[in-house]
């Protein structure tokens, strides 16, 4: 009996005290190994006589701890704190403590309080719903420690009925991780979701999150009093393979909308921004009042209020006008922030703008406020004072170590020869359109040097940049562009041209420079060389010449197939009395031209690998074709070039001609010029039609279907459509068959009535007109957007037949029935008796009920009979059964 008072004054007790909390959130913050600390935070009402002066969380590994009020001056109640009151009936709550998990894993953190403040519109009954809330930490082998993303932002807000409503939490994360922001439901005792929290019949128009920026918009209010939301903020770290999910935090907060005059203040966007470490950042900021009658207080926070190094506060306020054919009231200053190097990562900082009309002299209402996020990333300086020291094979790298020490680590980037780039404050390491190519990296602040000795050329100009690394993955700006070549010690391969092409008599030209830098004292004239070939790029050499003297450095390569195949070369160099080569030059192919058919032009690649840097291809075509005569019509910077405006079914020839230079030095010889083999080709239109993009639109009543399609206006789209066909398939997941169900169709709709059912897919395809080219094939294009159409079901019964012989209204069937399939039908006496039963819809469709006894097979005696059907319409995928019934008359 004792326990049962008890229980009754515990529930009352609880019951009397148990409606004040308006919003919270959990975070946590590593402490290093396995050990965490979580912080509870709470805005509760001030005016409600519950209070709390412990909560107990759940920690997610089958464990709780009570935890105290930490914040506040204490009490006899609440020895610990007793919490910090704020302005418009508020208190704040903050509840400390520690744990050690047992191990890596995923754990949701969470806690309940009964109940939730009186009167939130959209969850109903709010004072008898507990109030929930949770966050996940993810503890994951090699992602290190993790804190969870800091709110600098109260979640406690007001907003006016029929005004865009603006909010932002001012997430930040000293982790530097990536925060993803999502609108979720509220939740109530043990996790269950509150489906009323954006229920419309609740909550009219929508409330939307920017996933980047964490700025909240609902637009806009409709109705008067509060509301509860609740924001996910989650965090992603990026890892070797891919970003990862490693916690989040969910803030359940409160918006009071009132009914006002007011219109929020409006912010001049800024940003974003991008400054090096070491720079202050100042950004003038401004605000006004477009109702002219408010003080308008223009505040930031965000990610760098937080950090070590803060950003300077930012505390302005306007003055009112009143005066509506005056100046806006505006809010005008400068936002700082002295950038240092901790302040450099992947992710950009958030600093929200917050501007708040403080008061209006006329008319005093809740303030109101605008909002605007933008990002600053920080960026680490570029490496400073680079050096590349060429030795005889390879390249060393120097440069010093960069100033941030947080880098731990650098990227070494390479290309043929300078580009002079420069990067834009927001450009940070090397960008891919550089034609820089990273090669190496090195591990560590002081790691500050790199050999390059990767597939380095004679004779070419290799240039370098540099980048420092952070551990989350950040980039500094690129080092300055430094560079170096290889010592001038081996032959330089400079033509390898074609002069004949031939099958069997063709010749190419090759020719070289001797080694610049040789060391005489070391390798003792006289000197000879020795030129190897094959045929094709790869192959293993053959000596084709052995040439005596130092000027020896020309071939002409004869008896050779230029006209199917390139031949590759290599020269060998050689000092008197030394047997092996003392130096070998770097290989050399000739140009090969490939001319591949179009539809009205020649496509012309052409395959070379030269150790030298070709600069551009020019383009000969033979004019008139067996004239021998040819005719430069174009150049391309790089090995591919397109001939249009050609005629199909006629011959065209063509060679090219590269010309090029060696980087390493300007005394080097250029231009060095190289001709392809010739090649010849037949245009022929084998280029596919673009799919045409089709609509459709259709009327059961009169079993219409309309499709109508247009052909993309594009110029990469072939312009000689000249028809269409259109395919059909019964169900989305059937293929289309081989042939379309109309063909060589030349408008662009397609209109069909009565056509008994319509349901199923539909795509249609563009033809060209390339039948009509000499030995021409049509080509059709991929099937356009599939269109699939839905049923359009009738089914209807007569209400009486007479199976009497007369060959007239002989059998109980449908009048109507159209995209029905599947039917089940039972009719029976009027003593409820079964007389017939069918479920073979298209035997019944067909047959129907000669009025017989469905077991006997004796004719029934008149009367009034009742039916009852199932059924389900025709349909693309699964459908819901349905169902009619009625009586019938059989008449004799």
């Amino acid at each position: 009996m004792k326990k049962s008072i008890f229980l009754v004054l515990f529930l009352t007790c609880f019951g009397a005290e148990a409606t004040h909390n308006r919003a919270g959130e959990i975070t946590y913050r590593w402490l290093g190994g396995l050990s965490y600390e979580v912080t509870i935070t709470t805005y509760a009402k001030r005016s409600v006589t519950a209070d709390r002066c412990e909560l107990t969380l759940h920690w997610g590994d089958n464990t709780t701890s009570v935890l105290l009020r930490s914040n506040g001056t204490g009490s006899p109640g609440c020895p610990s704190g007793a919490g910090q009151p704020l302005p418009n009936d508020i208190r704040l709550n903050i509840y400390k403590g520690t744990h050690t998990y047992p191990s890596a894993g995923t754990y949701i953190l969470f806690f309940q309080d009964p109940n939730r403040n009186q009167g939130v519109n959209n969850i109903p009954n709010s004072v008898n719903v507990p109030f929930y809330v949770q966050s996940e930490l993810f503890i994951g082998p090699g992602l290190g420690g993790n804190t969870s993303p800091i709110l600098t932002n109260p979640p406690i807000d007001n907003g006016c009925l029929n005004r865009t409503f603006e909010h932002n939490p001012g997430a930040y994360d000293p982790d530097g991780d990536s925060l993803v922001y999502t609108m979720v439901p509220c939740r109530t005792a043990d996790g269950v979701e509150l489906t009323t929290t954006y229920d419309p019949a609740f909550v009219t128009d929508s409330i939307k999150i920017d996933p980047v920026t964490g700025d909240l918009y609902w637009d806009v209010p409709r109705n008067i009093g509060q509301f509860n939301m609740a924001i996910r903020i989650e965090e992603f770290r990026q890892t070797a393979s891919g970003p990862v999910r490693v916690g989040y935090v969910v803030r359940d907060m409160q918006v009071d909308i009132n009914n006002c005059r007011n219109n929020p203040p409006i912010i001049d966007p800024v940003g974003p921004f991008c400054v090096e470490a070491g720079e202050l950042l100042s950004v003038p900021v401004s605000a006004f009042d477009p109702d002219y009658d408010s003080t308008v207080t223009l505040t930031a926070y965000g990610g760098p209020y937080e950090v070590a190094n803060p950003a300077t506060a930012l505390n302005l306020i306007s003055t009112p006008t009143f005066l509506r054919d005056s100046i806006l009231p505006r809010v005008n200053g400068t936002l700082t922030w002295q950038t240092a190097c901790n302040h450099v990562r992947k992710e950009p900082h958030y600093i929200t703008l917050e501007a708040r009309d403080e008061q209006r002299s006329r008319d005093p209402e809740d303030p109101l406020v605008d909002v605007y996020t933008f990002a600053v990333t920080v960026v680490g300086p570029s490496p400073k004072n680079p050096l590349a020291t060429a030795t005889p094979n390879t390249i060393d790298l120097s440069w010093d170590a960069s100033t941030c020490t947080e880098a731990n680590g650098y990227k070494i980037y390479r290309r043929v020869d300078t580009i002079g780039f420069v990067p834009d404050t927001c450009e940070t390491g090397v960008p891919g359109y550089t034609g820089y190519i990273q090669i190496g990296t090195t591990q560590g602040l002081n790691s500050t040097s790199f050999i390059d000795s990767t597939d380095l050329l004679n004779g070419v100009r290799y240039c370098y940049m540099v980048v420092a690394c952070y551990p989350d993955g950040a980039e500094s700006y690129a080092s300055v562009e430094f560079c170096a070549s290889l010592p001038l010690v081996k032959p330089l391969i400079t033509n390898a041209d074609v002069r004949s092409t031939d099958p069997v008599n063709g010749e190419i030209e090759v020719r070289w420079i001797a080694p610049r830098e040789i060391d005489s004292a070391l390798y003792p004239p006289p000197y000879s060389y020795r030129l190897l070939g094959h045929a094709g790029p790869t192959g293993t050499f053959a000596p084709l010449a052995t040439l005596p003297t130092y000027s020896d450095t020309f071939f002409v390569h004869q008896n050779l197939n230029t006209l199917d195949s390139l031949y590759t070369y290599k020269v060998e160099f050689y000092s008197m009395g030394i047997p092996e080569p003392v130096a070998v030059s770097d290989s050399a192919s000739s140009l090969y031209l490939t001319a591949l058919p179009s539809d009205g032009s020649a496509v012309l690649r052409v395959n070379n690998a030269v150790p030298w840097l070709n600069e551009r291809f020019v383009v000969f075509r033979e004019n008139p074709t067996g004239s021998g005569v040819f005719d430069s019509i174009g150049q391309s910077a790089g090995p591919l070039y397109v001939d249009t405006g050609l005629v199909n079914g006629d011959e065209y020839c063509y060679f090219i001609k590269s010309v090029g230079r060696y980087t390493a030095s300007d005394s080097l010889p250029k231009p060095l010029i190289n001709r392809s083999q010739i090649d010849c080709v037949v245009p022929i239109d084998t280029t596919r039609p673009c799919p045409p993009v089709l609509s459709a639109d259709f009327i059961c009543e009169r079993d219409s279907l309309a499709l109508s399609w247009l052909y993309p206006d594009d110029s990469l789209c072939s312009p000689d459509v000249i028809a269409y066909n259109v395919y059909y398939k019964p169900t989305a997941a059937d293929a289309f068959g081989p042939d379309p169900i109309f063909s060589g169709i030349t408008d662009l709709s397609l209109e069909q009535v009565g056509l008994g059912s319509i349901v199923g897919c539909y795509a249609v395809t563009a033809i060209d007109d390339a039948a009509g080219d000499p030995g021409g094939q049509t080509n059709e294009s991929d099937f356009s957007n599939i269109i699939c159409i839905g049923a359009c079901p009738v089914l209807r019964f007569p209400n009486v037949f007479t199976p009497n012989g007369d060959a007239f209204n002989e059998r109980f069937l449908p009048i109507e029935a159209k995209d029905i399939g599947f039917l089940s039908i039972d009719i029976f006496n009027r003593w409820g008796v079964m007389v017939f039963s069918d479920s073979n819809v298209d035997l019944f469709i067909e047959n129907g009920w000669d009025g017989n006894d469905m077991i006997t097979g004796q004719p029934l005696a008149e009367g009034v009979y009742f039916y009852t059907v199932r059924y389900k319409p025709k349909a693309l995928t699964e459908v819901k059964e349905e169902s009619l019934q009625g009586f019938v008359h059989l008449k004799r």
